[in-house]
């Protein structure tokens, strides 16, 4: 009985949680330097097929056999949108809102959980400084946001990368800061990662949890 009492009690806390203060949100956030311009390092955050190669060794994600296309036709609509290149025949004429990319995801290197990223839309918020966000579509989150803004130094020298995730687990604090601890991880391995491939430096990795929006 022990593991249904521990259940039930978890469901009455979470309702009460919410009802009173809300859902309950987790950030995680690392800012870092690229020795690459904006344009490229915004190619390189933007890149889904780029992914596994910078998370920790118990965390894989490995792009879907159908998203494979969808992953290229996202590369292009950065060329083309946000960085002037060029635009692969046959997929400038149309360009969707949003682009649905598939993943499986693996925990420990066994567990496999499907995953659909809602992906869009670029943008250019600022001379200089660019923009895209992936929302869980289909996942084991209640909500799910990961954002990566570039934008190039004051200096001309290199480019500045803020990659931030928000999200929440079942919108209450206790499973928030499980899942905000390891998203941190995720951050700090992909930060070190990109940095140590193309250059520059880790500026900071944190988290943030609070039961309102950020």
């Amino acid at each position: 009985w022990g593991p249904l009492w521990f259940g039930g009690a978890y469901i009455v806390w979470r309702a009460w949680y919410r009802g009173l203060h809300g859902e309950h949100l987790v950030r995680a956030k690392a800012l870092f330097e690229l020795g690459l311009d904006a344009e490229n390092g915004f190619r390189v955050m933007c890149d889904p097929r780029l992914l596994d190669e910078t998370t920790p060794w118990w965390f894989h994600i490995v792009l879907r056999d159908a998203s494979h296309v969808v992953a290229r036709e996202l590369s292009d609509h950065v060329d083309q949108l946000v960085l002037g290149g060029s635009v692969s025949a046959g997929r400038a004429s149309h360009v969707p809102p949003f682009f649905f990319i598939g993943y499986w995801i693996f925990f420990a290197c066994v567990l496999p959980a499907p995953w659909t990223s809602r992906v869009g839309p670029v943008d250019e918020p600022a001379p200089g400084m660019y923009r895209l966000k992936y929302c869980q579509f289909v996942g084991p989150y209640s909500s799910f946001e990961h954002t990566h803004s570039v934008q190039a130094r004051a200096d001309g020298f290199g480019c500045i990368v803020d990659d931030e995730i928000v999200a929440s687990v079942l919108g209450e604090p206790v499973m928030n800061w499980v899942a905000g601890v390891l998203l941190q991880w995720i951050l700090q391995c992909r930060s070190r990662a990109l940095t140590a491939r193309h250059g520059g430096r880790v500026l900071g990795v944190s988290i943030e949890s609070r039961p309102t929006e950020f």
